[in-house]
């Protein structure tokens, strides 16, 4: 496998084959620097809704659940984490 190779394989994890949320990352990302707080929201309450439709939402949440805290960010499973891991939006019913 080519260097590349390598590194994509590190990069994706199959027990997300299928996700809802495929091609559209964007969405998913945490809050940067630049982006006003409103945006943000409208952004991560967006990718919530994404999230209900999910298939593989429960292989999320456990994916989410196995990271290290502080790189719990973003969205995961319908639930938004900020900059140290905390829940900052959704986390409804379980998975």
């Amino acid at each position: 496998m080519s260097g590349v190779g390598q590194l994509l394989s590190m990069c994706v994890d199959y027990r997300l084959d299928g996700a809802a949320c495929k091609g559209r990352h964007e969405l998913f990302d945490p809050c940067s620097r630049d982006e006003h707080r409103d945006d943000f929201n409208y952004r991560s309450a967006a990718a919530r809704r994404v999230c209900g439709t999910c298939p593989v939402r429960a292989r999320c949440s456990e994916v989410a659940e196995g990271l290290v805290v502080r790189h719990r960010q973003g969205t995961w499973a319908g639930v938004t984490y900020g900059a140290f891991g905390q829940i900052v939006g959704g986390g409804g019913p379980s998975v």
